[in-house]
């Protein structure tokens, strides 16, 4: 019989940039004013497992579609998505 599974997971930050580099000085060498920076990610899946015997399974299928928002210029999105397969050994006594 199979196992079922599913995860969701989300992050999200907000920071503004202190620092000064002379990179970031005006022509009158008076600082730029910080900048904030709005992050977020997700990461949503799930997958099936086939038990093989009492301490292994196989993985027949997991996927997972991971989100991420970074600002980096015109493109401020990363979509990827993630497939895979595998054997899983479980301690203990379940």
């Amino acid at each position: 019989m199979g196992h079922q599974f599913c995860w969701a997971l989300a992050s999200a930050r907000r920071s503004s940039d202190l620092h000064t580099p002379a990179a970031l000085l005006s022509r009158d060498r008076t600082p730029v004013p910080p900048t904030q920076v709005r992050l977020f990610a997700a990461n949503i899946g799930g997958g099936l497992d086939l038990r093989a015997g009492p301490q292994f399974s196989i993985r027949l299928v997991a996927a997972d579609y991971l989100l991420t928002t970074f600002d980096k210029g015109s493109n401020n999105h990363q979509n990827n998505i993630r497939i895979g397969a595998g054997i899983v050994f479980r301690l203990g006594d379940r």
